[in-house]
């Protein structure tokens, strides 16, 4: 008995024991996760950065005061220009001091030091583009006020850097790395990186390429789907140079198209045409009139030179050819949030159509939506000399798009062909020489030193010919070389543009400033207080022998640019007749103008819609420049919906689903409201149409790729034509042997194969195939895409359900696979010249950069709802709503 007394004993002790180590273990655990959850809080809120109160900061002159109002949007108020601009450096820092240097690394090509070896060919390829050699070159020829300008900024951001090495921005903590001191150079670097993610030739010429190769010597067919719009909407209608100027911008022989002193690689050559492809486009007699008899005696190759549409493909060896595409190394951008896109719309009002007798003005610019912005609101004043206010880089200190107290200016993007590619001829013995004019010269080659993520150097090779780098080296293109021209690698000066445009006062000043516009070409819409408006097309436009879709003969100094069109030429208009001036990427002018701009225009719906809502008003006010920036309409659903019905109405066999979907869809208002599934269903069926007639000659990747690529490009009006004129060369399907379908079976096909995709994916109950379910906006934050970051930090807001589609207005674009938005409008804009109070403005998402600030996602809900917040322009209304309040104030002396 005794020994089990004591055996038992002995368990209940050891119970206790157990038990107490459970419990002290428990307590460790918990302790341990307090610990963690106050590091990680301590982390999380010391990069929050300090709104108010009073800091010193060494270099300034004079006092300068920072008001913030609710959104944390700062005006920033200075009695000297140098302290304006420090101060700018050092507010900017505060906010987007991460952003900032993600940005400079990506120019200099340098991500690879922060995020791996994934990232290696990426920085080849951002080095490529040389990028800080012409930032260096932009600063050496600025005259001395945007370069001090520039200076006092990189001041102000290195006063942050060096007084938050303790607590600087998550970001830095999390990759485990300091920023280095910023430079003039980073600045003046942020126009090479806007202006090559704007280089559209580089995405869509390798695809066209390899459509030229895949439908050699099939003429119509490729004149069907790379013909002009119908009825395009022009940017600059009725704009003409004189008989001058033409005839010293470009001979007549080469307006009409001829071009035999000037052809491309010949057939024996291996070239891409023995006759330029603007021919293909210029010569197609379309016709104007929608009318479907019209359409029907078309002869869609009138006019068309002969042509043997070999590839430049062929130039290659062909195990080299399905490979060949420019596009991968550019790729990793995407995952970073660092892709701009490429859309935008900006119109003017003149007074005699605005309700308050002065111009309205409004901008949104359709780029990448991520968290942050890619812009950064703020006001500058600089006393007794001049007030600015609207969005600036990341990374620079002057407002890109915005007004000061005599003018309003916005930007979209022209889509010029400012892109160029060579094939070279290489020296077999010596690879590092091509021949050009007779000559065997020698290339510039570099050595690249990359270093990589925790501590791994990789040296790399860099080629240049006197146009460009060898970028077929991206592609491990050994024994044949393809270099590029880009009208980055151009002189010009961005930056003292923008420095310029901060001050003028009129046209005249704000044309001049303009004309050192050249790495991009961008469509500046202009209003100023007395009641004018205009548009201006301002960059760099290649003159060039032959459309830039060619790869030319590297040999021949014919291939070369001829310099740039001189800024007198370019197009503009200025107080016309119907009182608006309104781009949207649309057709720059007809072909009168003798300067070929680019071949790679959007669709002119858009532009389209918004010609239609302003004059549907005798008098508009700043409200309803807002209705229309968020409007839903599509033309293109209305231009097309009724063509696909007719069609559809002839079907005898219709499946109950099927039935109820064609009713919805013949009902519909053309609207892309988030709640609507006849948007759904048009959406669908618009690219499944593009897949059945392409796809099938052209396989299903390069089909896919060239439908996604040219849905706002060639596709509306390759879809618009064939149901018109119900035929088309591409309806021949080679899977029915020599069987030519006709335009309505491919239809039908297209049709039932939607609502089979919809069943599949969404549910045989319609009220779930809303657009809104489908297409949805997810803002992330860079470091959004690690999962366990994400988590932790709420780096992602949405999703959230959006209407609109790249065709509206109010333009959300995704990817065509799986609806997800990627693109639209970046901020909103509409300014009233009549009283700047008045003016709105709204972004999708926040000033701060800083995750854990309430200034991080404040504006997404106003956004996402149509909604703005006043732009306040007067100090009275500033002060009256200012939320915070900073005073800057020069470092003591010791």
């Amino acid at each position: 008995m005794a020994g089990k007394k004591g055996e038992k004993n002995q368990k209940k002790k050891i119970n206790l024991a157990t038990k107490l180590a459970s419990f002290f273990l428990v307590i460790i655990i918990c302790l341990i996760l307090i610990f963690i959850f106050l590091f990680w809080r301590r982390l999380w809120l010391s990069s929050r950065p300090v709104y108010s109160g009073q800091i010193e900061i060494a270099g300034l002159v004079e006092p300068v005061e920072i008001i913030r109002d609710e959104y944390g949007v700062p005006h920033i108020f200075a009695r000297e220009e140098r302290d304006l601009y420090l101060a700018t450096g050092y507010v900017m820092a505060q906010d987007r001091l991460w952003q900032m240097d993600l940005i400079r690394r990506l120019t200099s090509g340098r991500l690879s030091e922060i995020f791996g070896p994934e990232f290696m060919e990426t920085d080849l390829l951002l080095r490529a583009l040389r990028i800080p050699e012409k930032a260096s070159r932009v600063l050496a020829s600025s005259p001395v006020g945007s370069l001090e300008a520039v200076r006092a900024f990189s001041e102000g951001v290195n006063a942050f850097i060096e007084t938050h090495r303790n607590n600087l921005p998550l970001e830095f903590r999390l990759l485990r790395y300091q920023p280095e001191p910023w430079l003039p150079e980073h600045s003046a670097s942020l126009i090479g990186y806007i202006g090559w993610d704007l280089a559209f030739a580089w995405s869509i010429e390798s695809i066209i390429w390899q459509i030229l190769e895949k439908m050699k010597n099939q003429e119509e067919k490729l004149a069907e789907i790379l013909a002009e719009p119908l009825n395009p909407v022009y940017v600059y209608p009725n704009f003409y140079l004189s008989e001058r100027t033409k005839t010293q911008g470009q001979s007549s022989e080469r307006r009409s198209g001829k071009t035999e002193n000037i052809s491309p690689l010949s057939a024996s050559e291996n070239s891409l045409f023995t006759s330029p492809a603007s021919n293909w486009i210029r010569n197609i007699k379309l016709g104007q009139s929608e009318r479907r008899e019209k359409i029907n005696s078309i002869d869609f190759l009138a006019g068309i030179e002969s042509s043997d549409f070999t590839s430049p493909t062929l130039a290659l060896k062909r195990e080299e050819r399905g490979s060949f595409d420019f596009i991968e190394p550019a790729q990793f951008l995407a995952k970073l949030g660092l892709t701009i896109a490429l859309n935008s719309n900006n119109w003017a009002v003149s007074g005699a159509k605005s309700s308050t007798g002065k111009p309205l003005l409004a901008n949104d610019m359709h780029l990448a939506l991520n968290l942050p912005s890619i812009w950064y609101p703020l006001y500058q004043s600089l006393e007794g000399k001049f007030k600015v206010s609207g969005v600036a880089l990341p990374g620079e200190p002057f407002i890109v798009a915005g007004h000061n107290e005599h003018i309003a200016w916005g930007i979209t993007n022209v889509m010029a062909d400012d892109i160029d590619f060579y094939l070279e001829k290489i020296d077999p013995a010596r690879p590092d020489y091509y021949f050009f004019e007779g000559q065997w010269r020698p290339m510039e080659v570099r050595q690249e030193k990359i270093r990589i993520k925790g501590g791994k150097e990789v040296l790399r090779e860099l080629r240049f010919t006197h146009r460009g780098p060898i970028i077929s080296e991206f592609k491990k293109i050994k024994e044949r070389a393809i270099s590029m021209r880009w009208t980055g690698f151009e002189e010009s000066n961005e930056l003292l543009a923008v420095y310029l445009l901060n001050r003028a006062h009129n046209w005249p000043e704000f044309r001049e400033a303009l004309r050192f516009f050249r790495s991009l070409s961008l469509n500046m819409v202009y209003a100023d207080t007395e009641g004018n408006i205009g548009l201006q097309l301002a960059g760099g436009i290649p003159r060039r022998e032959g459309p830039g879709w060619n790869l030319f003969p590297g040999e021949l100094a014919s291939s070369d640019w001829q310099g740039l069109v001189p800024f007198e030429e370019l197009p503009f208009i200025f107080n016309p007749p119907d009182d608006l001036a309104i781009s949207a990427n649309n057709m720059s002018l007809d072909k009168s103008y003798p300067h070929d701009i680019s071949y790679f225009f959007l669709s002119s719906v858009r532009a389209e819609r918004i010609r239609e809502f302003l004059t549907e008003k005798a008098k508009l006010c700043p409200q309803d420049l807002a209705q229309l920036q968020i409007d839903l309409k599509s033309r293109l659903a209305l231009r097309l919906k009724p063509l696909i019905i007719h069609i559809l109405l002839n079907l005898s066999t219709l499946s109950y689903i099927e039935s109820a979907a064609l009713q919805l869809l013949r009902s519909w208002d053309g609207s892309m409201e988030a709640s609507s599934p006849a948007a759904t269903i048009f959406e669908i069926l618009y690219f499944e149409l593009g897949r059945q007639f392409l796809a099938d000659e052209l396989g299903e990747e390069l089909g896919r790729r060239f439908v996604a690529m040219g849905s706002n490009i060639f596709l509306p009006s390759f879809l618009e034509r064939v149901l018109l004129s119900r035929k088309s060369a591409w309806s021949d399907d080679i899977t029915t042997s020599d069987k030519i379908e006709s335009v309505e079976a491919i239809v039908e096909r297209s049709f039932r194969s939607t609502i089979n995709y919809l069943i599949k994916t969404r549910g045989r109950n319609i009220d779930n195939w809303s657009w809104g379910k489908i297409h949805r906006l997810v803002l992330s934050h860079p470091l959004g895409q690690v999962r366990w970051l994400n988590w932790l930090l709420k780096l992602k807001r949405g999703p959230f359900p959006v209407g609109g589609s790249f065709h509206t207005v109010c333009a959300f674009g995704y990817v065509s696979d799986s609806f997800e938005v990627r693109h639209g409008p970046s901020q909103r804009h509409i300014y009233d010249l009549n009283n700047w109070d008045d003016s709105l403005t709204i972004l999708p998402g926040g000033v701060s950069g800083v995750a854990s600030s309430s200034h991080f996602d404040d504006q997404i809900k106003p956004y996402l709802e149509g909604h703005y917040r006043r732009d306040f322009f007067s100090k009275e209304k500033i002060e009256s709503s200012a939320s915070y309040r900073l005073i800057l104030i020069p470092e003591r002396s010791n």
